[in-house]
């Protein structure tokens, strides 16, 4: 038989190596959060030189900084997931990261049961006094000078990333 040996496929990532890239990961996405804070006060600053600075407080219920965080972590944190999957030179990255559409048949069914779920939350919520919305998020909304921005980072921005992130990347190296 000629030709040169076919290398066996390896898997995902073992448990100490994903939690070492998973380390690097948290910490470029602190990085870049704190980027977004930083230009933001820089930017606030040269547009309202007139007064001060925001406090860390004004700045963490500011809706909009937080949005823009989120927004923009998320090229940073799934970049890092595929591009330590992919050094991994293992299984496909849709198999890796667990990128594969779910059945008509499993979509409904979790839907339900999460219809179920927040239903009962919310209820317990309500019997219990308390706010279905915490006041920090109501504080998010009401600062966010515009409203669709906060969506897309809490309804598409941040779920990505966490998917990206948990699900996919560290999900499967500690799986092993």
């Amino acid at each position: 038989m000629t030709g040169a040996a076919i290398a066996p496929l390896r898997g995902p990532w073992g448990f100490w190596p994903t939690v070492g890239w998973g380390t690097i990961i948290g910490c470029a996405y602190l990085g870049a959060q704190i980027v977004v804070v930083v230009a933001y006060m820089v930017f606030h600053g040269v547009m309202h030189h007139d007064k001060p600075i925001p406090s860390t407080d004004a700045i963490a219920s500011n809706g909009l900084v937080l949005s823009l965080a989120a927004i923009l972590t998320v090229p940073v944190v799934v970049g890092l997931c595929l591009l330590f999957a992919r050094l991994r030179k293992g299984p496909p990255l849709r198999d890796y990261l667990g990128l594969r559409l779910c059945g008509a048949r499993s979509f409904v069914g979790w839907s339900l049961g999460l219809f179920v779920l927040i239903a009962t939350s919310d209820s317990l919520t309500v019997a219990l006094g308390r706010p279905i919305v915490p006041e920090v998020m109501a504080d998010y909304y009401r600062n966010t000078p515009f409203k669709p921005l906060i969506w897309v980072a809490l309804v598409l921005a941040a779920p990505l990333a966490e998917e990206f992130l948990f699900r996919g990347f560290l999900f499967q190296g500690w799986s092993q």
